[in-house]
């Protein structure tokens, strides 16, 4: 019997903070990407990891995705 090593629940989980335009786009299902620099932080991204976007700026309202790209 073959051993496989099973990787249980690999997702991370990540939070920005977006301009009101932007988040309000996001919400209303308008704009469905949304682009960042490749810096240190996001290079940890992976497909199926969440995303909290906070609404600045006091980051009252907040929104949650699964990075699917």
């Amino acid at each position: 019997m073959e051993n496989k090593k099973i990787e249980q629940n690999s997702h991370k989980h990540h939070t920005l903070s977006l301009s009101p335009i932007y988040f309000e786009l996001i919400k209303s299902g308008e704009k469905t990407l949304e682009g960042r620099l490749n810096d240190e932080k996001r290079k940890d991204f992976n497909v199926l990891d969440t995303i909290t976007f906070y609404k600045l700026p006091d980051k009252a309202q907040t929104l949650t995705a699964i990075d699917n790209i």
